[in-house]
């Protein structure tokens, strides 16, 4: 049920953008092979050595991502990020707008987790749409995480770094009927969307998964 596996920090960035940084990227791979129409949005610079000799995209930029289709990742995917949110830098009245995953594409939102309309060291599950915050979890701001986001009909959880899991509703009432445009470290739509940010890793399942498979 591995329908991308989207990995920052193989040999394939590094010959592509160098060992020096700061290079502004041009595309990426799924190593599923199961991306379609790869894009890198704005300033989305490759950063080698960014964790334990890993490389890692950086994006500190409005209307900046990567972004690809999906027809795999079907409606009740879970997924899995290795990132660091540096700090918050979009607000919008005042109000941080963080997200470094979304699904972007215009009436069809949904699917999204950043530091969100929320505090400094708080990361939020949010529905795109609008309708408001599903979870609200404490995890230290310039600190590495895995976070694990499963979003079911009627319910879902997120958990970071293997810890408990936080429940929140389900997505019936998603604009997106499916996770089908996919955005990574920020959001190409929405201005002032975007927190200072590396990726990593992103793994998405096409169906909840066992504890043991998931370990």
């Amino acid at each position: 049920s591995l329908t991308h596996w989207i990995d920052f920090s193989t040999h394939y960035m590094e010959s592509l953008y160098g060992m020096n940084g700061g290079t502004n990227i041009a595309t990426f791979a799924d190593n599923m092979g199961n991306a379609t129409n790869i894009k890198a949005n704005g300033n989305v610079k490759y950063t080698p050595n960014a964790q334990n000799g890993l490389g890692a995209i950086y994006i500190d930029a409005s209307l900046a991502a990567v972004t690809f289709r999906s027809n795999t990742a079907g409606r009740n995917p879970e997924v899995f990020i290795a990132f660091n949110v540096v700090k918050q830098s979009g607000y919008i009245s005042g109000n941080p707008h963080g997200v470094i995953f979304a699904s972007y594409k215009p009436g069809a939102f949904g699917y999204a987790f950043g530091p969100y309309k929320t505090q400094e060291n708080y990361f939020s599950v949010i529905d795109a749409a609008g309708v408001g915050l599903m979870s609200d979890t404490h995890a230290s701001f310039n600190s590495w995480h895995i976070v694990n986001i499963y979003w079911g009909d009627e319910d879902g959880f997120v958990r970071f770094d293997g810890g408990e899991f936080s429940e929140f509703d389900g997505i019936k009432n998603f604009q997106a009927q499916k996770l089908e445009y996919v955005g990574i470290g920020g959001t190409p739509l929405s201005p002032n969307h975007h927190a200072e940010n590396y990726v990593g890793e992103v793994l998405i399942f096409n169906e909840k998964l066992s504890e043991s498979d998931r370990s």
